[in-house]
């Protein structure tokens, strides 16, 4: 592999490290706006057969 070849590869792994940072950013923030906008909340582990029990939380209304 030429040199100049490993410096574009290595600007592309640079390029790639920083777009799953930003990636990793936004899923976060959509995680973030999910909870809040979603207030139903599951609680422990789903039994086979049955709902999942949920808290809804009327108290963070969105207005």
């Amino acid at each position: 592999m030429s040199l100049q070849a490993e410096v574009k590869l290595m600007e592309m792994e640079a390029e790639m490290g920083h777009l799953k940072e930003k990636v990793q950013l936004l899923v976060s923030q959509v995680d973030d706006l999910s909870a809040r906008l979603n207030r139903a909340q599951v609680l422990g582990k789903r039994k086979p057969g049955r709902p999942p029990k949920l808290r809804v939380n009327f108290a963070d209304e969105a207005h």
